[in-house]
């Protein structure tokens, strides 16, 4: 882009010097183009990635998610090469820190692992979650990309909650890849806790943008979504987001009305659910909370053991896959620090940490993060929370500006 001297820029406006303004136009209408482009990829990523369409698709006989992963990976390297000789304040954000720290951890592991398949395979797993991390984040790192993409996930989530709904009452069906969890909507996600949580961060990504008066309507489309995954997990989230929320933008009337419709779903919903024969035995308890723990404590009873066995330097990549049990430890914190001991402990909190110092917009999908991660252990796998991470963690200083939704909220 030209650079206008100072005081001239009336007179370069000018029709004397309608060559200059000629020039300048001519170099802005690549730049509109590539960022026009660049949205529409943005776009594409939430409605693959944060819609569960990734693995959907993929089990379903399309195209496989790593297919897909690699174009976008194609699509970050030209944007990168194409900004060759301009600042990069993205490869200073403290986003990219963590991502070089998780990636020497695996590695200085993986030297190690052993030979099978299943570790190999999470192995495999767990560099293309950070290639994809990678590339998103370059993606996103443009601010109008990232409005754009903020949009995006904001309709997305509504979509996700709407989807979940229509499963469960049976308006929607999903007859290509069978539900794994009978009697609970998972879209397609295949998961109903995964579908659950995608719902969570999308509201956290988004709530700041929509206008007052929509906040607590959309609040309760979410909370509907939620309701129909019956994943507890995902009401704890909700309910540390909202909390969160009522503090930092004093939501009071917001906050009032979704307490007000989770009392209702939880004095209503299940004899409402029940007598239209859409519960089963085990979603009837978890609405009643009288299912059991699905035997979670023991699991990270076991995983915290396994922990202080080897507490320095861990029990290698897989340890808790290769131990005996049918079930994993259900908790990131756990899974990490089983495998990589202290440091392990550590890289999932650092990597909230990580995203609220990339930008302090961000702390409201940290606090799920953080919360979810205790229910989860596949969260840094997860491609919906991936792209979640990747849109609120680029540089501060390429920030859009506030919404004017968030002002006099």
């Amino acid at each position: 882009m030209v650079a206008l001297p100072r005081g001239e820029g009336v007179a370069r406006c000018g029709a004397r010097d309608s060559p200059s303004m000629t020039l300048l136009e001519a170099e802005a209408r690549p730049l509109r183009l590539r960022t026009g482009v660049q949205s529409a990829a943005g776009v594409a990523a939430v409605l693959y990635f944060f819609m569960g369409l990734d693995n959907y698709i993929g089990s379903a006989g399309g195209p496989q998610p790593v297919k897909l992963i690699l174009a976008f990976i194609g699509i970050a390297l030209l944007i990168v090469s194409s900004n060759v000789g301009r600042g990069q304040p993205l490869f200073r954000s403290p986003i990219v820190g963590w991502l070089a720290f998780y990636f020497l951890l695996t590695t200085a592991w993986g030297i190690f692992i052993k030979d099978d398949q299943r570790l190999i395979q999470t192995l495999t797993d767990r560099y293309r979650s950070m290639a994809l991390l990678s590339a998103l984040l370059v993606l996103f790192a443009q601010p109008r990309v990232r409005q754009t993409g903020i949009i995006a996930v904001c309709l997305a989530t509504i979509g996700i909650s709407i989807i979940n709904i229509g499963d469960l009452v049976g308006i929607f069906s999903f007859p290509a890849v069978p539900s794994p969890t009978p009697g609970r909507a998972s879209g397609f996600f295949m998961n109903a806790n995964e579908s659950a949580i995608a719902i969570v961060l999308g509201l956290a990504v988004s709530m700041r943008y929509v206008p007052s008066a929509l906040r607590a309507p959309m609040l309760l489309v979410g909370l509907a979504g939620i309701t129909a995954t019956f994943s507890r997990g995902a009401f704890v989230c909700l309910a540390v987001l909202v909390l969160w929320l009522a503090l930092r933008q004093h939501w009071g009337w917001s906050l009032a009305t979704v307490a007000a419709g989770a009392v209702l779903v939880l004095a209503y919903a299940p004899a409402l659910l029940e007598s239209a024969g859409w519960l089963n035995t085990d979603t009837a308890a978890r609405l009643a909370f009288t299912q059991d723990d699905s035997g979670r404590v023991y699991l990270t009873m076991k995983a915290w053991a396994l922990f202080l066995r080897s507490p320095l330097i861990g029990n290698g990549i897989g340890a808790t896959m290769l131990w005996g049990e049918a079930e994993y430890a259900h908790s990131m914190y756990l899974t990490l620090a089983a495998e990589h001991g202290f440091l392990g402990l550590l890289a999932f909190p650092a990597l909230g940490f990580a995203i609220y110092a990339s930008h302090r917009d961000g702390l409201g999908v940290a606090l799920v993060l953080a919360v979810a991660g205790f229910f989860s252990h596949t969260l840094l796998e997860g491609t919906y929370a991936l792209l979640t991470i990747a849109l609120v963690a680029a540089p501060a200083d390429q920030w859009p500006v506030h919404a004017r939704a968030d002002q006099g909220a």
